[in-house]
């Protein structure tokens, strides 16, 4: 038992080190990111804008995203932005730099790399590590995490809300009182117009069991208002962005879907529906452009003048809740503290379990 025990040990070590687990390194503060500079009074047509869905992708330095953060201010998107991890590590670094660099507010937030277990993604204990790691560095939340998305393929992943991993991450976000942005599709292409309720059961679970983590639901989940009012009403904690629901990005969705607006092309005025939920709850929404690729980009103005015109049918107040003071809200009251117990003993949990499971296909006696 004694030699198991070492053996237990040794790969828990090797693996808190892997996963780039500094117990005794500091965090830098939420307080060091700008404080966002909403402003007040202004029409939809010039109101300023924080990104709240947003990647700073391939760059490599802080001046590189700078530049990225000149052209969206340049089309109103001038506030700050919410800068969610890519795939590429130097670019969630050169985000991390900017938080103290840039002239602009930019919060960074830590990415949740996947496994490949027969060819499928999933979370293990190294995916907790590195989120750990990267909070401790001085990311102010997490995400995107990709749970269930339909593509594209690179981006594709079918991973419960209420995965283990996952519910763990939560936690840890929970402790530190950072928020969590997950992509998380009800529906399925094949049928867009009806919800999963085995979906629905999963998310509501995560929801429920943290109550204390702030979940930012990508895209309003790519799903329906009624949906989104009735998950929204239920759970206090969770609040969605309107990235990429505008009827320009082609996704895969029927455009009557995708977009806030209505009509079979989705181009018409503000939905009903939906102008009622955001008035009804307008503390739980932010703006998004999710600008995730060089056609988005070129998009750019179009599609800012879009949700100009969204913002525009609603309440001064709730506008401008959405355009930037939602966001602020949720990301400058958030706290990066030391690590983690309750993160560091899940960690400890997790590589247990693999090591045990290492251990039985090594046929090493327990």
């Amino acid at each position: 038992m004694t030699a198991v025990l070492s053996r237990t040990a040794s790969f828990c070590s090797l693996a808190v080190t892997l996963a780039g687990v500094s117990v005794g390194a500091g965090a830098l503060s939420a307080g060091a990111v700008e404080t966002i500079a909403c402003g007040t009074g202004l029409p939809a047509s010039s109101m300023g804008l924080f990104d709240g869905h947003d990647h700073l992708r391939n760059i490599t330095t802080a001046p590189e995203g700078e530049a990225e953060l000149d052209e969206l201010a340049a089309a109103g998107v001038a506030l700050g932005m919410l800068a969610l991890a890519t795939p590429d590590s130097v670019a969630n670094g050169a985000a991390l730099d900017m938080q103290s660099e840039s002239a602009y507010p930019v919060y960074a937030f830590a990415r949740a790399p996947y496994s490949l277990v027969g060819g499928k993604k999933t979370f293990d204990s190294t995916s907790l590590g590195v989120v750990i790691a990267q909070l401790q560095a001085g990311a102010t939340g997490v995400g995107e995490i990709p749970l269930r998305h339909s593509g594209p393929a690179g981006l594709a992943a079918n991973i419960a809300a209420n995965h283990p991993v996952a519910m763990a991450i939560y936690a840890e976000a929970g402790s530190r009182r950072v928020p969590v942005s997950i992509h998380f599709e009800t529906r399925d292409k094949s049928a867009p117009g009806v919800d999963i309720s085995s979906r629905i059961d999963e998310l509501e679970a995560a929801l429920s069991a943290y109550p204390e983590t702030r979940f930012i639901w990508a895209h309003l989940g790519d799903t329906g208002p009624t949906t989104v009012r009735t998950l929204i009403e239920a759970h206090g904690n969770l609040y969605g962005d309107l990235s990429t629901r505008n009827p320009y990005y082609i996704r895969g969705w029927p455009m009557g879907l995708q977009s806030l607006g209505t009509g079979t092309d989705g181009s018409g005025g503000l939905g009903p529906e939906w102008k009622s939920l955001f008035e009804d709850h307008p503390d739980r929404f932010l703006f998004g452009l999710d600008l995730a690729s060089d056609d988005r980009r070129e998009q750019l103005d179009q599609v800012v003048t879009y949700y100009r015109g969204v913002l525009g049918e609603l309440s001064q107040e709730t506008a401008e809740k959405i355009a930037c003071k939602n966001a602020r809200e949720l990301l400058t009251t958030a706290a990066v503290p030391g690590p983690s117990r309750v993160g560091l003993w899940m960690l400890a949990l997790l590589v247990i379990a693999s090591a045990m499971v290492h251990m039985r296909r090594r046929h090493i006696p327990l």
